[in-house]
């Protein structure tokens, strides 16, 4: 199993019990599929992705072979049926995916897997057949040298049909590397990988985690390291970053470093833009609160970053949790059409049986006079039948319904006797 880094390997605040409390006020919470380990996947840690028909895709990290990629249907009754569509069982393909999955406009889904015998991550293709069945297979492996070693990212597209994505490690920066940004171009059925950045460290960045690239109207790309900048000493408390590209030259630009402390630090999220070309974000862990998660205190945080002329940006402070709702925001924010921000808090928030601190939370931001945001609980977590410690990006569908995915909890049955293997959950607004 691929080595995962000290901040994902989180401790788990207490045992998991099972007597589930769907309520919440105001809302309505549902459990849309508890996984069982084998052969559907154990361990959601990614984000979901829906088609224009309302079906959601998403990955599970560990389970079924070497995790896998599932389904799941809508039907009668308010029912839902999960099919897993891959099992990570060939090592071309890598296995253990954290990342998300996305599709194109034919249906096939893209995503990102971690490295396995022979080979160092690959970028990986699941078509659908007329049969139902999934092909799955690699239209880029890395080599672990100047492209790139261990993606936990998942890709996204640009207009054109070209991937971009990022490498944890891997570049052309000294032994091991700080990790890269990548693009992927199609061309006679071959995928070619253009190298756009090799971080190297220091002030340049360092170790783009689990966050997914965004692209600006202008064509700018924008993400986050989780260590590096110009705070914390030599190993930084991580940045944000823009990509620009003229004449099919891109150039690199650190345009936050966190400072720690109050400020966050560790961001591993993936960022969003508002209409105006702000950025927004989290970090995991920093900010104020009683929490300490991986001997980092602090609840985490949510923050805004505001161009300015010249290149420059303004970064402020929108939230920080105080640990009583939950606390470690790892999964960035997502806007509602009505401008409110959504995210997920991974640990801490109500005290239970269930969870020695809480089992994490889902929360809104609401914005109002003065740039203030008042935050509120959506819905809190037992750890048991409702699931436990959501960690990434929420989804949002026309009909402003949220679904996303808890990494434990579910249930005591199968595989996952304990803790439990993770859901896929929807609440109704």
């Amino acid at each position: 199993m691929p080595a995962v880094p000290s901040l994902l390997k989180l401790i788990l605040p207490g045992a998991l019990l099972f007597a589930a409390n769907f309520s919440a006020a105001g809302q309505q919470y549902k459990v849309l599929h508890t996984f069982l380990a084998s052969p559907d996947g154990d361990e959601p840690y990614a984000g979901l992705v829906m088609d224009a028909t309302g079906n959601l895709y998403g990955t599970t990290y560990h389970g079924g072979t070497e995790g896998t990629v599932f389904r799941l249907t809508p039907g009668p009754n308010g029912k839902w049926a999960e099919s897993v569509l891959y099992d990570f069982s060939n090592p071309a393909t890598g296995g253990y995916p954290l990342g998300d999955v996305k599709l194109d406009a034919f249906g096939n889904l893209y995503g990102t897997a971690d490295p396995t015998a022979g080979n160092n991550g690959v970028v990986f293709e699941l078509t659908p057949t007329s049969s139902g069945f999934w092909n799955g297979y690699p239209i880029h492996t890395f080599t672990g040298e100047t492209d790139g070693i261990q993606p936990w990212a998942g890709v996204i597209f640009d207009k054109s049909g070209n991937l971009y994505g990022t490498t944890t490690a891997g570049g052309s920066h000294g032994v091991g590397g700080c990790g890269v940004v990548f693009e992927l171009t199609p061309s006679g059925g071959m995928w070619t990988e253009t190298i756009l950045h090799a971080f190297s460290g220091g002030r340049d960045g360092c170790f783009p985690a689990n966050g997914d690239l965004v692209f600006d109207k202008a064509g700018n790309l924008y993400g986050t390291t989780m260590n590096g900048g110009a705070g914390c000493g030599n190993q930084g408390c991580g940045t944000v970053y823009e990509l620009s590209q003229q004449g099919g030259v891109w150039t690199k630009k650190t345009i936050y470093s966190f400072k720690g402390g109050a400020d966050g630090t560790l961001p591993t999220c993936a960022l969003v833009l508002d209409r105006a070309g702000n950025l927004y974000g989290t970090t995991p862990v920093g900010g104020t609160g009683p929490c300490d998660i991986e001997s980092t205190p602090g609840c985490g945080t949510v923050f805004k970053l505001t161009p300015r002329a010249a290149g420059k940006w303004r970064k402020t402070t929108i939230y920080n949790p105080d640990g009583t709702s939950g606390g470690g925001l790892f999964g960035g924010v997502i806007f509602d059409g009505s401008g409110n921000l959504y995210g997920t808090m991974t640990f801490y928030g109500k005290a239970s049986d269930n969870c020695q601190a809480g089992c994490g939370s889902v929360y809104k931001l609401t914005p109002g006079d003065g740039g203030k945001w008042t935050p509120s609980t959506v819905y809190e977590f037992s750890g048991t039948a409702d699931g436990g410690e959501p960690f990434d990006r929420l989804l949002l569908d026309k009909a402003g319904s949220i679904f996303g995915t808890t990494y434990y909890g579910g249930g005591s049955a199968g595989n996952c006797k304990v803790l439990g293997c993770g859901v896929v959950f929807e609440i109704k607004r």
